[in-house]
């Protein structure tokens, strides 16, 4: 999943994608998605949110950590390669990658 999060507040357009049974889950797994800090320094080098399975990219969280451009999409090209480096292996094959799902992250937690 690619968030889009231009706009006046990105923090709102993120946690919107989550519920609040969610956001409490992703909380208590150490997963911070209420300010703009803690989103931008809990990105991984595919601008994926760490720690949070199924996968959600968010480069224009990513401000100046990983260099300029990929906060406001003007290296497309380089921010696919590093979004798609996620998915597919060095010789073109897909990946396969086993995700946890929000049911049993649940589970674990009650």
């Amino acid at each position: 999943m690619l968030a889009n999060c231009i706009g006046f507040n990105p923090i709102g357009q993120l946690t919107s994608l989550f519920s609040d049974v969610d956001q409490l889950i992703l909380k208590e797994s150490g997963v911070s998605i209420h300010s703009s800090e803690q989103v931008s320094t809990g990105l991984d080098s595919e601008f994926a949110i760490k720690r949070l399975l199924p996968r959600i990219h968010v480069p224009a969280m990513a401000g100046l950590l990983y260099g300029p451009g990929f906060a406001n999409l003007s290296c497309l090209g380089l921010l696919s390669d590093r979004i798609l480096s996620a998915y597919v292996s060095g010789n073109g094959s897909s990946t396969t990658k086993k995700y946890v799902g929000s049911a049993d992250v649940k589970k674990e937690l009650l």
